[in-house]
Order: C-alpha cells, then sequence, then structure tokens
C-alpha cells in the first residue's frame, strides 16, 4: 500500500490511485462527471464539493453533504452524501433504463455516448465515422456485453469501456426500440443497439467540441509526461480485469 493521501478528478486517476492501494484518496470533480468505485481494497475513498460517484461491487466511500453517491451493490458501504439507492431498481427495460440516467427521448430516439481513440475507432476495431450511421454485423437482442454496438449513457460512462489514450467521446442518435441495457455487463451503465447515426465530438461532460478543435487529434503523439498517463491506463486496466 502507497501510505500518502491523493487527489484525484478523473476516473483515470481514480483507477490509478486504487491500482497502487493509495490508503487515503480523495475525489474532487466538476459537477457534470461521473466517477465509478468498485472494489475500494484497502483504500478509503472521499468524494467531497459536487462530485457524483457511482458506487458498486465491495466499494468503502465516505461523501461529503454535497456530493452525490449512487448506491449500486448491496455490499457498498456508503458514509454522507446524498445516497441514491439503485439496488432494488429493475432496468433490464430500455424506458426504465433510460429514466434512471437522466436520458431524454425525443421522437423515439436517445442521445448516448461512445468513446472511443483518436482515429474514431472502439477498442474492438469498429470505426464511428461522425455523421455516418453505423450498424452492428453482429447484433444478439439480449442483455449480455458483446452482439451490438455499445454506448453509455454520459461520456464518463462510456470511457470506463474504452482503453484508447488519448480518448474522444462521440455522441450518437440511437433508436429506442434498437436500445437495450446490458444487466450482465462489469458494473458501470452501459447499453448496445443495433445501429446508431453518429452525430458529432463531445468533451468529458458532453459538451459538442467544434470540428477544429478536434483537428490533428489522430497525429497526436504522446509526450514523456502524457506516457505516464499511459502506464496508469494500463495499471487501471490490470486492476480492473483482477477484480473481475
Amino acid at each position: 500500500m502507497a501510505h500518502e493521501d491523493r487527489t484525484v478528478g478523473t476516473q483515470a486517476e481514480l483507477d490509478a490511485a486504487l491500482a497502487e492501494k493509495v490508503c487515503c484518496i480523495k475525489i474532487t470533480s466538476p459537477a457534470g462527471t461521473w466517477l465509478e468505485v468498485s472494489d475500494t481494497d484497502s483504500s478509503t475513498v472521499t468524494a467531497s464539493d459536487s462530485s457524483t460517484v457511482r458506487a458498486s461491487d465491495s466499494s468503502t466511500v465516505r461523501a461529503s453533504k454535497r456530493s452525490a453517491v449512487h448506491k449500486h451493490s448491496k455490499r457498498a458501504k456508503i458514509t454522507g452524501g446524498v445516497i441514491i439507492d439503485h439496488t432494488d431498481v429493475d432496468l433490464s427495460t430500455a424506458a426504465a433504463w433510460l429514466d434512471d440516467h437522466g436520458v431524454d427521448i425525443a421522437d423515439g430516439h436517445v442521445t448516448i455516448y461512445k468513446a472511443v481513440n483518436a482515429d474514431l475507432r472502439s477498442d474492438h476495431g469498429f470505426d464511428y465515422p461522425i455523421g455516418a450511421e453505423v450498424v452492428a454485423p453482429d447484433w444478439r437482442p439480449d442483455g449480455d456485453c458483446g452482439g451490438g454496438l455499445h454506448f453509455g449513457p454520459t461520456p464518463t460512462h462510456a470511457e470506463a469501456y474504452c482503453k484508447a489514450f488519448p480518448v474522444r467521446y462521440l455522441a450518437c442518435r440511437v433508436a429506442v426500440a434498437d436500445l437495450i441495457p446490458i444487466v450482465n455487463g462489469f458494473g458501470t451503465a452501459n447499453c448496445k443497439a443495433r445501429a446508431a447515426t453518429v452525430l458529432y465530438e463531445v468533451d468529458m461532460v458532453g459538451r459538442p467540441i467544434a470540428p477544429s478543435e478536434a483537428a490533428g487529434m489522430s497525429e497526436w503523439k504522446p509526450s514523456k509526461g502524457e506516457l505516464v498517463k499511459i502506464t496508469r491506463c494500463a495499471l487501471r486496466t490490470a486492476a480492473t480485469k483482477a477484480r473481475r
């Protein structure tokens, strides 16, 4: 265990701290940013300010009075904060899942998010070109992972299933009739769909990014400091696989 205190603001920083077994981890993230806390092992995680935390598995979280903690496991131990208990909610239908995550339905469609690499490609090598309709070649209408295009209700939810660095976020339009919540997944909320239209690129809180701001991402090369972040992403992935 690393005998130190560490403040984190992103999912990658949190997962790296948990993988390194940092003794005391303090979350201070901007409003609208979601962080997933699963098995904290021997670490103590504290959420402060306007942080929003999703507690699953056997996590232990201490929260300040303005922090929202979404409880998704009866084994999670939460002290303080504003607790939103999801443990007895049936999220197996698209309507219930969308309502639970605050996703608005308009004309039978929703906007949800995909995390991809610098070339707009998923971890599994599927391309998501902006402005195009993409269709799953392996569509399987069930609540299991695989067999479809996978999305999160927010960009930060989507990032939990993306190993790329740097990561880019895409807003995608999906028909509710084609959307199925993944109820047999690994914790962080996600769903799958038969097809989607890739609308535009967004930042980690869902704000649209102008094409000029995103230009040059595919030519990005890591600096020495950024290589440290890549290592932390690798630690996050290894720690997640070990917990599963």
